[in-house]
């Protein structure tokens, strides 16, 4: 894969994950405070935290897709280890989530 190709690739996944983070706004936007924040940060978690591919090459690709490809086709040892950063960002965004939203209910 070309570098031109390359960000091209991350160029489009970027913006196709852009459109489905604002969809998903938009559908959250009458649920329930807690519900809502927490739903949304794992979403921009899941779609916008990336891993290496290749490390070799220093090539990165969406976590997510590289832990479920490493679980089903390849290494279950590779795939915890793509999948560890994965984890614990969504670990962190969920408390701070909850967080927001207790430190918005108080103010209300």
């Amino acid at each position: 894969m070309t570098t031109s190709s390359y960000l091209i690739a991350w160029a489009i996944y970027l913006l196709a994950a852009s459109g489905i983070c604002f969809i998903a706004w938009q559908l959250s936007s009458h649920w329930r405070t807690d519900v809502k924040y927490v739903s949304r940060i794992s979403l921009v978690v899941l779609l916008f935290t990336p891993y290496f591919s290749d490390p070799e090459q220093n090539k990165l690709a969406p976590a997510i897709l590289i832990t479920l490809f490493e679980l089903i086709f390849g290494d279950a040892h590779a795939g915890l280890k793509s999948g560890t950063p994965l984890i614990l960002l969504l670990i962190a965004g969920v408390v701070l989530a909850y967080l927001y939203s207790l430190t918005q209910r108080k103010t209300k």
